[in-house]
């Protein structure tokens, strides 16, 4: 079945398109089965028409021959008062690039004079009365695209006449418009109606990737006092709340969360850059790559730039909250005493807000437990907040790490991270932000998000309620990846996931492994470089890290030794204050980060190895083993050998 059998088959039937291949050279751009099952097939069969003239389909096509190593910025389409197609190459592969919002998968077979693309997605190929219209003209009376009939945007529209800033919109150079609808409270200032604005370039939804633009309230010249204002595209995934975790493996709890379809909401994000700078604010894209004659519209519900809602309003509000983190909202209606904490008061604040997949994924007695129990609950909620601190990005671009203390009195600490793969929250260079308090740590997905009061981060976590087992905790922390390297062999961490166990894991540090490498080069190699080796002497060292029970730092301060699961003793040792120390064999270790928590135990990281040199020598066991193993493999090998000779 051909890919782009039932395009091909609504064209076949138009009349003109005997006469379009009269014309000479044309260049067809022709959406996949997929592309159209997409769109919506009903949709694509109604505009394309019923009659032999089927004048939208007229847009997939243009004149000449295109090519990926030679494309034009724009060009028209064959469709009668259509708007332009704009073209843009793809970063990464220069076989391909972008139609408006649709990408070119690949090239199809045509003749000498026809060029055909398929392309994954239908364009929006908006329809006009007459000549396609420019972004202020559509600013000034929407109905001139037929699809927007009825839609205002009076607020927007009075600030850009009143402020003299039509020339943004009707400027003939190809720029990309963001367009706040409806009626909002508010006075935006000249520099936000030029934060809407990215001058030349025309960027469709695929385009933004992961940078960030400039917008007409970037002041040219580094002496400028002005703000500078940026812009870029936010995808937010969201959760299908099922209870599924899908970055965990291990076993999983019942949940407590109804099933959503998958989805994604695409927000448009402006931040204010330099000493103005006052977060992020975020809006919703109701209607996405409209195109015009100078340009692309992006229709959003409310303005950028415009911070004009508090904490507690911004979490409160549905149409902010919506498909993204309405069930924390939720859980902070049932704690009125929280509510007021997020109302009360003059100073900045940072609220940590965990989104519906952070949400869904808790064990479902979890809720049950903080329901009935409003003071845990409480006390969970204030994990979330500092109350006399904003914690930023832009802050921690200075310092790398920022500690504060939550209201519960627990110590947080928001930081940068290096992520090897996917990021959470595209921080620049290959980075994220991670934030722990309360043993829980939890990647930014989207940060600096501006309120009059302070500052909201959305967060993978819920702050103080573990969600995941020992092994997965092992998995993602960036401190213990060669432990995590270790507990593999033979599948040792297998342990770490059993669900009705419970467990202390004293886990060595990356430096700590570093000085055993110092120490024992040749041995550290077997244990940690080499996958196929030293499977026994790895489980020998890793149950001399755990214990069987959860024992807490407060636990731990009660006690003067632990019994390690190879029953092995390891000392607790009181230092000054509530410090303590943990020795064996004569060596002393101190804690680096206690009380990580997990649903099966807690991870305590320690600054050295419970290990010698005798630990990776195989012992007279593993070598009878060995030796075993290799009399039953020679005889084998041996008869293979003499059965192909």
């Amino acid at each position: 079945m051909s890919p782009v059998l039932q395009f091909r088959d609504r064209v076949a039937e138009a009349s003109w398109l005997q006469f379009l291949e009269e014309e000479g050279k044309v260049t067809v751009f022709a959406p996949t089965n997929a592309a159209i099952e997409k769109f919506d097939k009903n949709k694509f069969l109604k505009l394309s028409g019923d009659d032999s003239k089927r004048p939208w389909l007229r847009n997939f096509f243009t004149q000449g021959k295109i090519f990926a190593n030679d494309l034009p910025n724009e060009q028209s389409s064959f469709a009668r008062g259509a708007p332009k197609l704009f073209f843009s190459p793809h970063k990464e592969d220069n076989q391909r690039f972008y139609v408006n919002e649709a990408l070119v998968i690949r090239r199809s077979h045509g003749s000498d004079n026809v060029v055909v693309y398929l392309i994954d997605t239908v364009p929006n190929f908006s329809t006009f009365e007459n000549l396609p219209p420019s972004a202020d003209e559509v600013l000034q009376n929407t109905d001139k695209i037929n699809e927007l009939k009825g839609t205002t945007n009076l607020g927007f529209r009075g600030r850009v006449n009143t402020l003299g800033l039509r020339e943004l919109f009707s400027s003939a150079t190809p720029s990309t418009f963001f367009m706040p609808v409806g009626h909002f409270i508010g006075t935006l200032s000249k520099e936000f109606v030029q934060a809407h604005v990215i001058p030349g370039r025309v960027l469709f939804t695929p385009q933004f990737g992961n940078d960030h633009y400039p917008t007409a309230a970037w002041p040219a010249g580094e002496t400028s006092q002005g703000p500078r204002i940026e812009v870029s595209l936010v995808n937010e995934t969201i959760a299908d709340v099922t209870g599924a975790d899908h970055h965990d493996d291990h076993h999983h709890h019942n949940r407590h969360f109804d099933a959503q379809a998958p989805a994604y909401t695409l927000l448009v994000k402006s931040t204010t850059k330099g000493p103005a700078s006052k977060g992020s604010v975020l809006s919703r894209i109701s209607q996405a790559n409209v195109p015009v004659s100078n340009g692309v519209i992006h229709f959003i519900d409310s303005p950028l730039a415009l911070v004009t809602k508090s904490i507690a309003d911004y979490i409160k509000d549905p149409k902010e909250n919506k498909n993204r983190f309405n069930l924390f909202a939720d859980i902070v209606r049932q704690s009125p005493q929280f509510l007021r904490e997020l109302q009360d008061g003059q100073q900045q604040r940072t609220l940590f807000v965990p989104t519906n997949q952070a949400v869904s994924v808790l064990p479902n007695d979890v809720w049950t437990q903080y329901k009935s129990n409003k003071t845990e609950l409480y006390k969970l909620l204030r994990y979330h907040l500092v109350s006399t601190r904003v914690l930023t990005e832009e802050g921690l671009a200075r310092s790398g790490a920022e500690t504060a203390v939550s209201a519960a009195g627990a110590p947080l600490v928001l930081r940068r991270v290096r992520c090897h793969t996917g990021c959470s929250y595209d921080s620049g260079s290959r980075s994220e932000l991670v934030v722990e308090c309360a043993g829980v740590n939890g990647s930014v997905v989207s940060a600096d998000i501006a309120a009059t009061n302070g500052v909201i981060h959305l967060v993978d976590r819920v702050l103080g309620a573990p969600s995941h087992s020992l092994g997965w905790k092992l998995q993602k922390e960036e401190a213990l990846t060669t432990t995590q390297v270790v507990a593999t062999k033979g599948l040792w961490n297998k342990v770490l996931d059993q669900p009705t166990s419970r467990f202390t894991l004293l886990a060595p540090e990356n430096k700590a492994w570093q000085r055993v490498n110092e120490n024992y080069p040749s041995e550290y190699k077997r244990l940690v470089q080499l996958p196929s080796e030293a499977h026994v002497q790895a489980a020998r060292v890793m149950d001399r890290h755990l214990a069987e029970g959860e024992l807490t730092r407060e636990d731990l301060l009660k006690v003067s030794q632990i019994k390690m699961r190879n029953g092995e003793l390891i000392e607790v040792e009181r230092a000054s204050g509530d410090q303590m120390r943990l020795k064996w064999n004569g060596e002393v270790c101190n804690f680096v980060r206690n009380d990580l928590q997990a649903t099966n135990g807690v991870i305590h990281i320690i600054d050295c190895v419970f290990m010698t040199r005798r630990d990776l020598i195989a012992s007279s066991a593993d070598v009878t083993s060995s030796r075993r193993v290799l009399l039953v493999f020679v005889p084998l090998l041996l008869a293979v050998f003499a059965a192909r000779t």
